[in-house]
């Protein structure tokens, strides 16, 4: 899979994901303009590139935050997204781009800051941060968001949608044999099970 593929891929299970399951996916996304606004210390005329986003949701907020003082360049690799964001239009600072293919149409542009939300990946993020690095203007600075996979949400929630096997007073489970095998760690649970976690 080349990186347009997989950054295409990663972008349509978070779209998946906020329509499904976030429940609070406009607090989230608000709070999170607030924070990189105060992160970069935009000032009125720096240029921001969002990738991977989706039907722009986060881009309106930013630009919301910044009082449409700032360029945004909002990215997608979803073709029915981009189409969502043509149709429901925009603000005047906000610019709509489709990527077929990564850095494609941004080759050769420059901007004060990037932005994105889960497109790192183990496999493919030393090429795609060397191609972010080449979209950044001298000084510019990226935030990118990523999953927590120690956020006790995220572990509860999976633990309760996917299942638990119990046996013997111990309670395995499945979904965390996904996490690295590095460190061992003891989970108490409320009752008298124990949860043993290799990590």
């Amino acid at each position: 899979m080349n990186l347009t593929e997989t950054l295409k891929k990663r972008e349509l299970a978070r779209i998946k994901y906020w329509r499904e399951k976030d429940y609070f996916l406009g607090v989230r996304l608000k709070w999170r303009a607030q924070m990189a606004r105060h992160l970069f210390h935009l000032l009125p005329g720096e240029s921001i590139l969002e990738l991977g986003c989706a039907e722009a949701q986060w881009s309106r907020h930013i630009s919301a935050a910044t009082k449409n003082k700032n360029p945004v360049c909002a990215a997608t690799f979803d073709k029915a997204s981009y189409d969502a964001i043509v149709d429901n239009g925009v603000p005047e600072n906000i610019e709509p781009l489709l990527l077929a293919d990564f850095p494609g149409p941004l080759e050769g542009r420059r901007f004060d800051y990037i932005i994105g939300w889960h497109l790192l990946k183990a496999e493919s993020c030393g090429v795609f941060l060397s191609q972010v690095k080449e979209l950044l203007k001298p000084g510019g600075q990226f935030l990118f968001f990523e999953p927590n996979p120690w956020n006790p949400y995220r572990i509860l929630r999976r633990l309760f949608t996917r299942g638990v096997c119990m046996t013997e007073n111990r309670c395995v489970l499945d979904t965390l044999a996904m996490m690295p095998q590095s460190l061992a760690a003891r989970r108490h649970l409320p009752t008298t099970h124990t949860v043993d976690i290799l990590l």
